[in-house]
């Protein structure tokens, strides 16, 4: 079964600017009540034009806009420099003691520590959290991070 984000995800999603070109997405014609999830809908654009129409993109959709290293320099309480935080992402039961049991893990981290820690039951909803979360750090590919209220570089 493929899995989407939620219509309440992608809403967020679509506000800080994620890409709405994905192969599902949520659409609410004109006089429906409830938005309904469809997949590469074959409607031409004048049957469609007075529908909302918001991206629910996949994982995968959202893993390809998130950088698999982030190089941003931060110094440590014992004054070392630390750098290159790179991607990671899992799902297993060690985290029991912190709630995240179960839960897809999207990370980024240098070596032992975790610098930016998000999970989710749903691997989807994880990582547009972190698209999310990186976009208001100005931490995603393209970006000025100094434009923002995140500090240092990125790839």
């Amino acid at each position: 079964m493929i899995k989407t984000v939620s219509l309440e995800l992608a809403k967020q999603l679509k506000e800080a600017g994620f890409p709405q070109e994905t192969a599902f997405s949520w659409v609410k014609p004109k006089e429906a009540m409830e938005y309904v999830l469809w997949h590469e809908r074959q409607l031409t654009s004048d049957e469609v034009k007075d529908w909302d129409d918001i991206a629910a993109p996949t994982a995968e959709e959202i893993l390809d806009e998130l950088p698999w290293k982030i190089e941003k320099i931060w110094k440590a309480p014992n004054g070392n420099e630390i750098k290159d935080w790179y991607l990671e992402i899992y799902k297993h039961d060690f985290d029991k003691k912190i709630g995240n049991s179960d839960k897809w893990n999207i990370v980024y981290s240098e070596g032992q520590v975790n610098w930016i820690h998000l999970s989710d039951q749903s691997l989807a909803e994880a990582a547009g959290k972190m698209y999310i979360y990186l976009k208001k750090q100005g931490l995603l590919k393209g970006e000025d991070p100094s434009a923002s209220s995140g500090q240092g570089g990125r790839e």
